[in-house]
């Protein structure tokens, strides 16, 4: 993340972004303090609720 920097901004990008009763991902179009990038964040539920299950930073 240090190439990156500090999130600022971002922006669900709809069309990139999908949702099912037992897995999600939300595609965000983020803007860092150093550069632009892809916010991506796989969910998956378990017991009921839906829990975070990865992160990617993409440029």
């Amino acid at each position: 993340m240090k190439q990156y920097g500090t999130l600022k901004s971002r922006k669900i990008n709809e069309s990139k972004s999908t949702f099912s009763d037992r897995v999600g991902l939300i595609v965000y179009d983020a803007q860092f303090s150093q550069k632009k990038g892809t916010l991506a964040v796989n969910f998956f539920k378990e017991g009921g609720q839906y829990k975070i299950q990865q992160v990617q930073v993409q440029p």
